[in-house]
């Protein structure tokens, strides 16, 4: 993760894209709580094309239990540019696999 100084600055119209991820039926032997399953998530913005200058400028994660015991994790991420999910998605697969 990025110290506050080298993060994006705030200033609304700057920033292109939101994204909304949920994570059902997680399997908690691979992602225990919502902090790694933020930690897979950022990772990911970072890693999963090299050669992107995308960075994430605020993230929000939160762990949800069903009455059926299942797990489920929604976060939101804010970045300063548009950014293809596809690649974002598949180095999270291959993280958590």
């Amino acid at each position: 993760m990025e110290s506050a100084e080298r993060r994006p600055r705030l200033n609304g119209r700057g920033f292109r894209s939101v994204y909304l991820i949920t994570y059902s039926k997680a399997n908690v032997e691979i992602i225990a709580s919502r902090e790694s399953f933020a930690v897979v998530v950022l990772d990911s913005f970072q890693n999963a094309d090299p050669t992107s200058k995308t960075r994430v400028a605020q993230w929000v994660c939160s762990q949800e239990r069903h009455q059926n015991g299942e797990i489920r994790y929604h976060m939101a991420v804010k970045l300063d540019q548009n950014r293809r999910w596809l690649t974002v998605r598949n180095y999270a697969d291959k993280s958590m696999a």
